[in-house]
């Protein structure tokens, strides 16, 4: 199984995060985790003056993992913290409920960002990557295992985003089978898609969206997104599931991808002018 490990990084979220993990004997060999950083967290934290800053938050998220790897501290907080980093297997940014505002004029450092709002989704995928990518070097030269990049994303800005900075998978994704550009970039670059009919935020019962998306080629997985919302039952998934084997017994309609050529260059320029006609609706827009 996959979990999520929410994480409002506030100054002492990791040290509570491993104290729960150890003392209440949450970690399983048969369970890997996902720590998710929802887009919502800065405006609460900044709310409740628990940060002064966008950059205060990431050195809260990455700051003590990245002094895990390269210092090496003792203490029986920073072993309780080892021993959770031993079953976590990416980092996720949960933007379900975001609302997607455009890069206007010039973009200030993350230590420069101290308005109360959130900010835009692209800005918080980009230092996202940047941070983990700085994370994954630093385990790289200490023969640890690198963590990944996923994302949980509804609208098409926020699963093109997803997309650009290399998300193995994305969850939710709510748009994504009424989009056939997106849907012929995840299909070429075999990005993971996670999807429940039973939720709000991902395809809500659409019964002819979880068809097309498996029948795209699309590498489609199912997940429990919110189950005390959504599905009201003890069995989320085996709620899922029903519904999902239920939806696929009919003829699922022939695929538009079929017999698309994949070389590298047509990729690359195809991948990059679909994506723009994805987001902006209009090819002039693109630049290279």
């Amino acid at each position: 199984a996959e979990l999520r490990l929410p994480l409002h990084a506030e100054g002492d979220a990791w040290v509570d995060l491993a104290r729960w993990a150890s003392d209440l004997g949450s970690l399983s060999s048969r369970a890997c985790w996902v720590v998710q950083l929802p887009v919502t967290s800065y405006a609460a934290l900044k709310g409740r003056r628990a940060i002064l800053d966008y950059g205060e938050l990431l050195d809260n998220a990455f700051g003590p993992l990245v002094k895990l790897v390269t210092e090496e501290p003792h203490g029986e907080v920073w072993l309780k913290l080892q021993e959770l980093l031993h079953h976590v297997v990416a980092f996720e940014l949960s933007a379900c409920l975001a609302v997607t505002e455009p890069l206007n004029g010039e973009v200030p450092e993350p230590s420069d960002w101290n308005e109360s709002q959130s900010h835009p989704l692209a800005y918080q995928f980009y230092h996202l990557w940047a941070r983990l990518k700085g994370l994954n070097c630093a385990r790289a030269r200490a023969k640890q295992k690198e963590l990944g990049l996923r994302a949980a994303a509804s609208s098409p800005e926020a699963l093109a985003c997803a997309y650009l900075l290399g998300a193995s998978s994305v969850s939710g994704c709510g748009s994504l089978s009424s989009h056939l550009p997106l849907q012929y970039l995840y299909m070429l670059d075999k990005v993971g898609v996670a999807v429940s009919q039973c939720s709000k935020r991902s395809l809500a019962g659409d019964a002819s969206a979880l068809q097309r998306l498996f029948t795209h080629g699309l590498r489609v997985a199912l997940c429990t997104e919110d189950p005390a919302v959504s599905h009201w039952s003890d069995d989320p998934l085996g709620q899922t599931s029903r519904s999902c084997r239920a939806t696929l017994n009919g003829s699922p309609p022939s695929s538009p991808f079929r017999g698309t050529r994949r070389t590298w260059r047509s990729r690359r320029l195809t991948s990059a002018f679909v994506l723009a006609i994805a987001v902006h609706g209009d090819r002039r827009r693109l630049s290279f």
